[in-house]
């Protein structure tokens, strides 16, 4: 009993993980198709446009960020690197005005004359200072995780074969590795069931058997039991 539990446990577990990963990456994809930023459980997922943080983060990486609240942003510190929207005046030419920037913190939080706090920040890779501080209200997330890895399996998945290769083939593969573990399983419990109807049947034949013995060990005693008198 114990062990069918266990066994029946395992599966459970098999099904339940496969299922969460499965929601996991068909959720992701479903927000890259309707071109929404990837979250997950509290964390984006950006692609970085510029090199202006060559060195530290190259330009197409994709880079993990967790969301801010206001209080959180209040708490971030100089060299905390951000994922904001830059905003008007951001950079001279303008072409990066309302779009996604990530950039570290040089000075702030810090309350300006107009009472909105304010961060300054910088790219690594830039010679000066952005043109404008950052309303924290622009703050979007803070970078907790760069990886080459994301960056090229993003990459990757992101064309029909890739898509194919990492997500539906393993996919199928373990859909059908369970379909073949289900049918096994039964196949092996069809098998057991028909042993213990064999074994419930000779154990039937022989008790049967065991009992004609006694009637005829009986008739016997019996019968000699009449010839001595």
């Amino acid at each position: 009993m114990g062990k069918k539990v266990f066994k029946t446990s395992i599966k459970v577990i098999e099904w339940a993980l496969i299922i969460f990963i499965t929601g996991c990456l068909l959720l992701i994809m479903t927000q890259l198709m309707f071109h929404e930023e990837p979250s997950l459980f509290g964390y984006n997922m950006y692609t970085v446009l510029t090199d202006s943080m060559q060195g530290t983060i190259d330009k197409g990486s994709v880079i993990i960020c967790e969301k801010l609240d206001e209080d959180e942003k209040l708490k971030l510190v100089e060299g905390d690197i951000i994922t904001f929207i830059a905003p008007k005046g951001f950079e001279r030419t303008g072409l990066l005005t309302g779009k996604n920037v990530t950039h570290r913190i040089v000075k702030g939080p810090f309350l300006g004359e107009d009472e909105i706090w304010y961060v300054h920040t910088k790219g690594d890779n830039a010679e000066n200072e952005d043109l404008v501080d950052i309303p924290l209200e622009n703050i979007k997330a803070k970078v907790v995780l760069t990886t080459t890895f994301v960056t090229k399996l993003m990459t990757f998945i992101g064309h029909w074969y890739g898509f194919l290769i990492v997500i539906v083939i393993p996919l199928l593969g373990i859909l059908i590795w369970q379909i073949l573990s289900l049918v096994k399983a039964k196949e092996n419990e069809d098998k057991k069931k028909i042993e213990e109807e064999k074994q419930l049947e000779i154990e039937k034949i022989s008790k049967e058997q065991e009992r004609i013995e006694n009637i005829k060990k009986k008739a016997i005693e019996e019968y000699i039991k009449g010839q001595n008198k």
